[in-house]
């Protein structure tokens, strides 16, 4: 069983077209305003796509500074700190419980 593909099979009125309308003055005007306004249409989307190229673009050389950056902070370890780090124990002061105080709006 053949599966249509989505976009190709489509269908329009663009292929319902009267082909004695080329034949007068009126139905090439007609048709020529068509076709400008779809290459005017068609050139705003070339605009729209370069514009996010440029986006991608930018945010993957972002990351690509930032991948080095932390990179470059895994293989160089600082010569005061050990190629390990302890194992994190928190500050007995900072787990202790705070004193609740009333303030006064006025």
């Amino acid at each position: 069983m053949n599966t249509p593909s989505a976009l190709s099979t489509l269908r329009t009125q663009a292929g319902v077209i009267d082909p004695r309308r080329g034949c007068s003055p009126q139905g090439a005007l007609l048709e020529m305003a068509m076709l400008e306004m779809e290459r005017q249409r068609l050139n705003g989307e070339t605009l729209r796509m370069q514009r996010r190229a440029a986006q991608i673009a930018q945010r993957t050389d972002e990351i690509n500074r930032r991948r080095q950056q932390l990179q470059r902070f895994i293989d160089w370890p600082a010569p005061d700190r050990p190629a390990t780090l302890p194992p994190f124990r928190p500050s007995p002061e900072r787990n202790a419980p705070r004193q609740r105080r009333q303030t006064v709006g006025y």
